[in-house]
């Protein structure tokens, strides 16, 4: 799976500093139907820091665990790849301007920005930010994407998860249908059992076949 760095923002929760204040969010959230790409019908199951992002358009998932590593499953070759340990170095310095309009999606409450970085993907953005959820799936010293961690939660000092947003040429990013709060199993954030580990070609192991 590949994924645009500011929908990876909303959608893998990539991955930001703060301790939040309120109980960490646990539950699952649906992405709309109105999307294109692998993220249409995509669920995002979050326990705490952990999250797990499943599509029905895209084989097997993606994980991040508590303790901070990014990995992909493959269910048809009963594997998994740890592809990284979140907590990369931000590489923007993009700006959220606010636009003034409101809107209720997925029953959460979020409000429009424009995000300005100039030169980068960002560039022209428009998303829905809520702070009602904190920071969903979030864990401490790590950025968002490319964007600079201490930089979002000093504008959104309660929380950041984006329920919507679209590019500079006006395409649907992300569109939250439905957030459920409900308890889930440690189990989703694990790789599964029998399954075998693929390493990454250079960490000192053949990659299986």
């Amino acid at each position: 799976m590949r994924f645009n760095t500011l929908a990876s923002a909303a959608l893998l929760g990539m991955f930001a500093v703060a301790r939040p204040a309120r109980a960490q969010f646990e539950g699952i959230i649906t992405f709309s139907n109105t999307m294109t790409g692998p993220f249409k019908n995509a669920k995002m199951y979050i326990k705490g820091t952990s999250l797990r992002l499943q599509s029905p358009n895209q084989p097997g998932a993606m994980i991040t665990t508590a303790d901070g590593r990014v990995m992909t499953v493959m269910d048809e070759r009963r594997m998994y790849m740890v592809l990284a340990n979140r907590g990369g170095h931000a590489t923007s310095t993009a700006t959220f301007e606010s636009l003034g309009k409101n809107e209720v999606i997925g029953g959460l409450p979020c409000s429009y920005y424009r995000v300005h970085d100039p030169g980068n993907l960002h560039d022209g953005t428009e998303a829905c930010v809520t702070q009602a959820l904190g920071y969903v799936g979030l864990g401490r010293g790590s950025t968002i994407g490319d964007l600079d961690a201490k930089q979002i939660h000093e504008h959104f000092p309660k929380g950041f998860f984006i329920l919507k947003s679209s590019n500079a040429k006006g395409m649907l990013m992300t569109h939250v249908a439905s957030v459920e709060r409900t308890a889930l199993s440690d189990d989703l954030f694990a790789p599964p059992a029998g399954y075998t580990e693929m390493k990454m070609p250079g960490t000192g192991a053949p990659r299986r076949p």
